[in-house]
C-alpha cells in the first residue's frame, strides 16, 4: 500500500465463518436460545479487530457475491441485554450466583472445537469465549487436528466453528449443509 507503483486490491474471500450447533444436544434445540447465542456476539467487533475491518458480517449462509444473495437481510445486532432476556425466558438463570445460567440444574457449558493450528480461528474462539462468558454461558475451546473429521461426520460435537468454502452458486457449496434432505446424514 505505501509503494506508489503498486495497487491494492480488497476482494472477499468466498468463505463463510460459522458456528454450527449440534441441534441433538439439549442445549441448543430452543430457537431462542440459538438466537440469543447470536445476539451474544459483536461480530463488527470480530471483523474490525481480528480481520482488521477485512470481512463482512454474513446474514445468511449465502455468499455476498452469489446471484441467491439478498442484500436486504440484516444481520442480527450484538445486544448481550436482548440476549439474556431471551435466556431467561427460555428458563436459564444464574440461581447460585456462580455467574454461569443454569436449568433443571445443569449449567449452560458447552465446548466449541475449531482447528488445530489455525490461529485465527482460534483467536475468534477466544472472543466468542468472552462475549459468551459476559451473559452467562460457559464456553470451553478445543481445538481439534482436521483429522478429527470423524466428530463432525458422526456429531460428536456441541458445537463447532469452521470455514465453509462459497462460491456464486450456494448449490455448490452448501447442499450437504443446509438442504433437508441432508438432515441425517449431511
Amino acid at each position: 500500500k505505501q509503494t506508489q507503483e503498486i495497487q491494492v486490491y480488497k476482494v472477499l474471500k468466498p468463505y463463510l465463518y460459522v458456528v454450527l450447533f449440534n441441534l441433538n444436544r439439549p442445549l441448543f434445540r430452543d430457537i431462542e436460545v440459538r438466537q440469543a447465542l447470536n445476539l451474544a456476539i459483536d461480530k463488527k467487533k470480530l471483523v474490525d479487530d481480528l480481520l482488521e475491518g477485512m470481512g463482512q458480517e454474513a446474514a445468511g449462509p449465502i455468499f455476498p457475491r452469489s446471484w441467491a444473495y439478498k442484500a436486504d437481510l440484516k444481520t442480527y445486532p450484538y445486544d448481550p441485554r436482548q440476549a439474556q432476556k431471551l435466556l431467561s425466558q427460555a428458563g436459564w438463570i444464574d440461581r447460585n450466583g456462580d455467574h454461569i445460567l443454569d436449568k433443571d440444574g445443569k449449567p449452560f457449558r458447552f465446548i466449541l472445537i475449531t482447528n488445530q493450528g489455525d490461529d485465527l480461528k482460534n483467536r475468534v474462539a477466544l472472543s466468542l469465549q468472552q462475549n459468551l462468558w459476559e451473559i452467562g454461558i460457559q464456553m470451553d475451546v478445543q481445538s481439534v487436528p482436521t483429522s478429527a473429521r470423524r466428530l463432525i461426520d458422526q456429531r460428536e460435537f456441541d458445537a463447532v466453528f469452521m470455514d465453509l468454502y462459497c462460491n456464486r452458486d450456494p448449490d455448490f457449496y452448501s447442499y450437504a449443509y443446509w438442504h433437508s434432505s441432508q438432515r441425517d446424514n449431511g
